[in-house]
């Protein structure tokens, strides 16, 4: 409910640091003001949800001629506010020496982004306090100038702009779903606002009556989703930001350059994948990878064990110029080996969405790693292969390559035999839902008798 600033300026001078808060209102956004002192550590809530944040250079003793000491006392708090999962954010240097600029970075880099990369800054931008604050009275002397300087400063850094732009779009979106939900509970008469109603109401049309009331969270949020993403895409919601999206690729090389396997499977990753990290995903979770489980019955499929499973389907439906690179891996039934078999938990969403009762379908998944010399190629589907390849990614302890997936090879469990199993990650809806249409087309492939002829010349 309450919302972290997105602004924030750390400061040992409170009429220095009241002078940038005041702009960045005058912008139109909240700023948290945090006046620095060597008894007191700078509070951590503050810099939650920060996007931008203006540090004075100089925080310690101004007539100690050691910079560096000031720059390692930025570099403890750095390490020490800026949130792991927090997002990007801007440091902007508000000092008296802005040429001092450089040698920061520098320092930062030696001593901070390699042990705590998350702490690395989109931009390092300086502003200088000589310009804006009177040197006898230390207060603004042009707060319309300070102000239009800094987002100057700000557009400067384009990409980064056209982020914090787009983080306001959601949020004024999110405006718009509220007064959605609202208007349609107010009544004609004017009466209470009925607001309990309509949640109820939607959340139980979204996802049905079992699953809205036992996680009324999730459900709402799913009903809230096609709300949201049509605000988003409302133009009026972007007014007067045609600048910040029209220079937001400014700066990006052309053409843009090939990626590498290890950022592909990163992105992919991030966009596709959610790992089983403290509980977050349960095994009947819609899209949950899991392992198989020890007492897993190959017989079932018609198998002796795993390996045979991956030399009679796998490596015959992968091109063979790509097979050349794995064929020598030994893979046992243990699945301790680099190449794996698991199962995704698939499925109608209303079922899962409605919790209903009965058996689960999971298909089998064969995790196909990759090399990481230069030399191995992608794994391609060899013709008229009916079978689902999901794109390149980290999946967690399995390491990086692909899975695959052989329509033919599913079944079903209860409820309490596949709470049994280990999920290893979730496979997000994008792609589930190509691998569940996969599957069901390939049950539901028309076939006729046919005969062809031919007449004599």
């Amino acid at each position: 409910m309450f919302t972290p600033p997105r602004f924030v300026v750390v400061d040992d001078n409170a009429k220095h640091a009241h002078a940038i808060a005041a702009c960045i209102q005058e912008l139109g956004s909240a700023c948290a003001t945090v006046i620095y002192s060597l008894e007191k550590d700078v509070p951590v809530a503050a810099f939650l949800g920060a996007r931008v944040v203006f540090m004075d250079l100089q925080l310690m003793d101004r007539a100690h001629g050691d910079f560096k000491r000031h720059y390692a006392e930025i570099q403890r708090i750095l390490s020490q506010v800026i949130n792991p999962v927090g997002g990007p954010y801007m440091l902007v240097l508000w000092t008296e020496v802005p040429e001092r600029a450089d040698e920061l970075r520098g320092y930062l880099e030696e001593h901070l982004y390699a042990k705590s990369p998350h702490t690395r800054p989109l931009s390092l931008l300086a502003l200088s306090k000589n310009d804006y604050i009177d040197s006898s009275t230390e207060s603004a002397t042009n707060s319309a100038e300070l102000g239009n300087r800094i987002r100057i400063d700000m557009a400067e850094a384009t990409a980064v702009a056209a982020l914090l732009q787009w983080e306001s779009d959601v949020l004024h979106a999110t405006n718009g779903v509220l007064q959605t939900v609202i208007s349609a509970a107010s009544t004609a008469s004017g009466g209470p606002v009925e607001v309990s109603a309509v949640l109820k109401r939607i959340a139980i049309d979204a996802v049905g009556e079992s699953q809205a009331l036992a996680d009324p969270e999730s459900a709402v949020h799913i009903a809230m989703l096609p709300l949201l993403h049509d605000q988003i895409q409302d133009t009026a919601s972007r007014a007067g930001s045609v600048d910040v999206w029209n220079n937001a690729y400014e700066g990006a090389p052309e053409p843009l350059p090939k990626l590498s396997r290890e950022k592909a499977a990163k992105l992919n990753s991030h966009l596709h994948l959610q790992l089983a990290t403290n509980g977050d995903v349960t095994p009947t979770s819609w899209g949950a990878l899991s392992s198989l489980e020890p007492d897993f019955s190959w017989a079932d499929f018609g198998f002796d064990g795993a390996k045979q499973f991956v030399e009679k389907v796998v490596q015959k439906q992968v091109q063979t110029q790509w097979l050349d690179n794995v064929v020598d891996m030994e893979i046992d039934d243990s699945n301790t080996r680099r190449v794996r078999v698991g199962q995704v938990r698939i499925g109608a969403a209303c079922d899962f969405a409605q919790k209903a009762h009965g058996p689960i379908p999971f298909v089998l998944a064969a995790f196909i790693p990759v090399r990481k010399d230069h030399a191995a190629k992608k794994p391609v589907l060899a013709d008229r292969s009916t079978a689902w390849m999901s794109p390149l990614m980290d999946i967690g302890e399995w390491g990086r390559g692909h899975l695959f997936v052989d329509p033919r090879f599913s079944r079903t469990r209860g409820h309490q035999q596949a709470q049994q199993f280990t999920p290893v990650a979730r496979i997000r809806e994008q792609l589930l839902i190509e691998l569940i249409s996969t599957v069901s087309h390939h049950g539901a492939r028309p076939g006729i008798t046919q005969f062809e002829g031919e007449d004599s010349p």
